[in-house]
């Protein structure tokens, strides 16, 4: 385990999941933690929750009582990693060589103009290729040719993102270290994209009012399959109708070499 990680306590984003019983997330409890952001109706609030212990299992529907688990596809052969992850002990692995996730969302992932926020941890294990972690789009599967359309988050020559407004945006200048864990936010209030990258607030952009009738996810890969993720990716959360982050927070990152974190 890597002892410079955050700790639970010090944190005020990119919590957990699941509950968990040691000081930095690495042992899985019982139970789920509280989540004010979740809500307790069928196609808003929390509408998918992937922890990444097992390859498909989704489990918002036991956090937001109201609604439904949603079905998570494996393509290729993506695999609970023990040796690799932030949370539980456990993360899935992407090799790059057909693994993915699909999702049908539905109706749930047709944000229209409103609000919304998608999170999750994520580590690379190559760099050196242009990949994707995840994006949102109206083509089965998820994958998405018409990329620009659709909400994304990929490593490009740098860290990048997409708001679906036709536009592309370095959130990271440079690309994110090999074999390190961080944590990534996309959020929407009332118009205003903000893009947040290990808790800090690294984006912000007024005016985007397109309107997003997506209803497919793709974890792990974006446009095609050769754009697909190296490396790990757990704790994958959206929430709609709400921007569960509108300022720079406090994640469960490694910390700096400071007396405050000694």
């Amino acid at each position: 385990k890597d002892t410079l990680n955050g700790k639970i306590a010090d944190a005020t984003g990119g919590l957990p999941i699941y509950n968990t019983t040691d000081d930095y997330g690495d042992v899985k409890g019982s139970g789920y933690r509280t989540d004010s952001s979740a809500g307790t109706t069928d196609g808003t609030g929390l509408i998918f929750a992937w922890p990444g212990d097992t390859t498909t299992g989704e489990v918002h529907a036991s956090i937001n009582t109201g609604s439904s688990a949603k079905t998570v596809t494996a393509n290729g052969d993506p695999s609970v990693d023990t040796d690799n992850s932030r949370l539980y002990g456990s993360s899935v692995a992407f090799d790059r060589t057909g693994d993915y996730l699909s999702v049908d969302g539905g109706t749930d992932f047709n944000f229209g103009t409103g609000d919304y926020t998608i999170e999750c941890w994520f580590m690379t294990t190559d760099n050196s290729v242009n990949q994707g972690i995840f994006v949102l789009s109206d083509t089965s599967g998820g994958l998405a040719t018409d990329e620009s359309a659709h909400i994304t988050a990929m490593i490009g020559n740098d860290l990048q993102v997409r708001p679906g407004d036709g536009t592309t945006t370095a959130i990271w200048e440079g690309k994110p270290s090999n074999n390190t864990w961080h944590h990534i936010a996309l959020t929407r209030e009332s118009g205003t994209f903000r893009a947040f990258y290990d808790g800090g607030l690294m984006y912000t952009k007024t005016g985007v009012t397109t309107s997003h009738a997506d209803q497919y996810l793709a974890i792990g890969g974006y446009y095609s399959t050769s754009y697909l993720w190296k490396g790990n990716i757990q704790d994958f959360r959206i929430y709609k109708g709400t921007a569960k982050y509108t300022a720079s927070f406090t994640a469960l990152t490694r910390n700096d070499f400071t007396v405050n974190d000694i």
